[in-house]
């Protein structure tokens, strides 16, 4: 196992929110699972995966649900302990934060949000809201040299992507094909939007 420089533990003691942006196979899912691992039973934990369909369409249509399972914990004392709420993939449905606003300030101190996204402007382009002041702006990015001291040529050849360099390292072939197959359907449509963006906002 790698160690990250974001240190999650450090960062979110008296139960701090924070959203965790990263470009796609950063290891931000990875990371938010070893946090909440890490928590044993001092904390109780709920885990919202947004790229389930069902779990998506749901609080899609009805974003309020989150609120009113999480106060249905505290009157139920069912939540006497901090509760943690993980919510993978929080671009998808931005009409969550307002929800998480509202919980933040309803119960301070008791209930914490960990977030990841692989899209801040896509939160910005929506008027989303960011939590400011209420939840930590974090950043993931690839591994540094600090984290992964692998061969530095082996690192500018195939990245530092921990969801490519680290799963393929010993398959070049393969880890060629993932880094093209990561350049077409991501990078092409990152810079699709802001060609888009460019063209239409910057005149």
């Amino acid at each position: 196992m790698i160690n990250r420089e974001l240190n999650l533990s450090k960062l979110l003691k008296k139960n701090y929110s924070a959203l965790i942006f990263g470009a796609r196979g950063t290891g931000k899912s990875h990371l938010a699972a070893q946090y909440i691992e890490s928590l044993g039973t001092s904390s109780e934990v709920m885990q919202l995966n947004l790229l389930e369909s069902d779990t998506f369409e749901k609080y899609l249509k009805q974003p309020h649900l989150l609120r009113k399972e999480i106060v249905k914990k505290f009157d139920r004392g069912v939540a006497s302990t901090p509760l943690c709420v993980f919510i993978d993939e929080i671009q998808k449905v931005p009409k969550l934060l307002d929800e998480i606003h509202s919980l933040i300030e309803t119960y301070p101190g008791h209930v914490q949000f960990l977030m990841t996204g692989s899209s801040a402007r896509k939160l910005k382009r929506s008027s989303a809201n960011l939590l400011a002041g209420r939840a930590l702006s974090l950043r993931l990015h690839p591994f540094t040299y600090q984290e992964w001291g692998n061969d530095i040529f082996d690192r500018l050849q195939f990245g530092s992507l921990p969801g490519i360099a680290f799963k393929f390292r010993d398959d070049d072939d393969t880890v060629k094909l993932a880094l093209k197959s990561y350049v077409s359907t991501y990078l092409k449509e990152e810079m699709s939007i802001f060609r888009f963006w460019k063209t239409h906002w910057l005149r």
